[in-house]
């Protein structure tokens, strides 16, 4: 049955007093090379002006955020790759604007991750790690321009294990045309992870491999049957499908993206660094130089819709979202499309009722062309 939206749902588009965002996010686009597939905002060794500079930086553009935390991200690039005196730096400030259940993330790569970062990192309560695994062969790894290598995944484990860190995410690359998904399926679960985080190979923007016009991954049919088994396994294994592309033990989903999803603010600190606040997204300066020398200097995206911005983040989520988790204005926005909410619907894409809005297992596959639709 279709859902029409009634005056019930109308009374709830009030909105509610601002309130500065409560989700950080920092930005480390240090890399020690380029990964030929990478479309994120990184520079290598040849361009790095000096971490202190950096790091000063980043402390200056904190200090104008006087709250308190609820999640903080650290993100990349790869933060590990970041001289342990300078991270301390940050992580010291940071430290003091967190409470007792803050979720904080910081990513690393196996090959950059020691001893003494994970010591640092749990010596300042950083409590979630997001390992970029990536792979556990070393041919896909070698042929995706990883650095580290399948002992280097195992040495990483070994460290998070030791300096417990309560929640472990693993991230893993599918859809490689040579690759054998089965045995990193293997490995990855017998690392009893907490989340896994799965990513299809896709070649586009402005990474090396896009500009070189070359394409490893796998055909539409053979990367659904990957994802497929992906999911079953995962399902089998104890971990709920909560996200297009993440999978979770009951308590460790990744809380800071959750918020982003349900289109929640977020402050987006460092070069290249995206975040949302007072209901403008921007996007700081892609110029470590620049960031250094001028301060974050962001471009404010407006979108060609809101509505398309809205369904394309709530859609992700698996199990939808409540009307009533939604901000005031992207729930006004998707109200001003109703009718072709209702054809959607009516097409087995979505689900609508009184409370929920939610993909369908066909939705899932289609939300690219589903977020089109709107714009």
């Amino acid at each position: 049955m279709l859902f029409i939206f009634t005056t019930s749902f109308d009374r709830r588009l009030s909105e509610s007093p601002p309130r500065s965002p409560r989700h950080l996010y920092l930005h480390f686009p240090y890399c020690a090379s380029r990964c030929p597939y990478c479309d994120f905002f990184t520079e290598t060794p040849s361009r790095h002006p000096p971490a202190s500079a950096y790091a000063e930086a980043l402390l200056r553009d904190l200090s104008r955020h006087q709250t308190s935390w609820d999640t903080v991200y650290f993100g990349g690039g790869t933060p590990s790759e970041f001289p342990l005196t300078e991270l301390e730096r940050i992580l010291q400030a940071v430290a003091e604007k967190i409470h007792s259940k803050t979720e904080w993330t910081v990513e690393v790569n196996p090959g950059t991750f020691t001893f003494d970062t994970a010591r640092l990192l749990r010596q300042y309560g950083v409590n979630r790690l997001s390992i970029g695994f990536q792979s556990t062969q070393d041919s896909i790894l070698k042929f995706l321009g990883r650095r580290h290598t399948a002992a280097d995944n195992r040495k990483a484990i070994r460290l998070a294990r030791h300096f417990e860190f309560p929640s472990l995410s693993g991230d893993l690359i599918y859809a490689v045309r040579s690759e054998e998904i089965e045995k990193s399926l293997g490995e990855f679960l017998s690392w009893n992870l907490d989340h896994i985080s799965t990513y299809e190979l896709t070649i586009e923007g402005s990474s090396i491999w896009a500009r070189k016009c070359f394409d490893p991954s796998d055909e539409e049919e053979r990367a659904l049957e990957k994802m497929n088994l992906i999911e079953k396994t995962l399902a089998i294994a104890g971990y709920h499908h909560y996200e297009v592309s993440n999978f979770s033990r009951p308590g460790h989903e990744c809380r800071h993206n959750i918020n982003v999803w349900k289109c929640g603010e977020y402050v987006g600190i460092g070069a290249g660094a995206a975040g949302y606040e007072g209901g403008r997204r921007y996007r700081n300066i892609a110029s470590v130089k620049e960031f250094i020398s001028r301060g974050p200097l962001p471009s404010y995206d407006m979108g060609d819709s809101l509505a398309a911005e809205t369904i394309s983040l709530v859609l992700r989520l698996v199990h939808g979202i409540s009307w009533s988790d939604i901000p005031f204005r992207n729930r006004q926005a998707l109200e001003e499309k109703r009718s072709l909410l209702e054809e959607i619907a009516a097409e087995g894409y979505i689900t609508l009722d009184e409370t929920r809005l939610a993909p369908t297992r066909r939705g899932i596959l289609f939300l690219n062309e589903i977020v089109l639709r709107f714009l």
